[in-house]
């Protein structure tokens, strides 16, 4: 998903959201740049935001019974210059609902290496891998 760059356009996604998870019962995961932080605990640098502009974003995933998806890494997705400051925020994240959470326990989301983009890449994976059990190798001479 992608949350529209300018904040004031961002709440018809969140009511969007908010609506369907009106009618959903089953497993939701909602991955991408979503261009928007919950706290100025979420940003590098910069002027602080009032608190109050958090309010939808927070409201949205409060609503759709949303949590962010376990991560590995620097969770700040994204570096750029704001007025005469590199400034870094956690715009790019994986969120999860409670059902989606039960059904898959060990998702977890990994924040790549920048490459060339002013975001990182995600690696969303949903399923643990149970690597095999090799013995060791023994030479019996008998």
């Amino acid at each position: 998903m992608y949350g529209h760059p300018c904040q004031s356009e961002r709440h018809y996604l969140w009511t969007h959201f908010e609506t369907l998870s009106l009618t959903r019962n089953d497993p939701w995961i909602l991955i991408g740049d979503f261009n928007e932080i919950l706290s100025n605990a979420e940003k590098i640098e910069g002027p602080p935001r009032d608190d109050w502009t958090f309010r939808d974003f927070r409201r949205m995933l409060a609503t759709c019974d949303m949590e962010d998806i376990r991560s590995t890494s620097d969770k700040f997705t994204w570096v750029g210059e704001r007025h005469n400051h590199t400034v870094k925020c956690c715009l790019d994240r994986a969120i999860i609902n409670t059902e989606g959470a039960a059904t898959f326990p060990y998702a977890e989301l990994e924040f790549l290496d920048f490459t060339g983009s002013d975001h990182i890449p995600l690696l969303l994976t949903l399923e643990k891998l149970e690597t095999p059990k090799i013995r060791p190798f023994r030479f019996d001479k008998r």
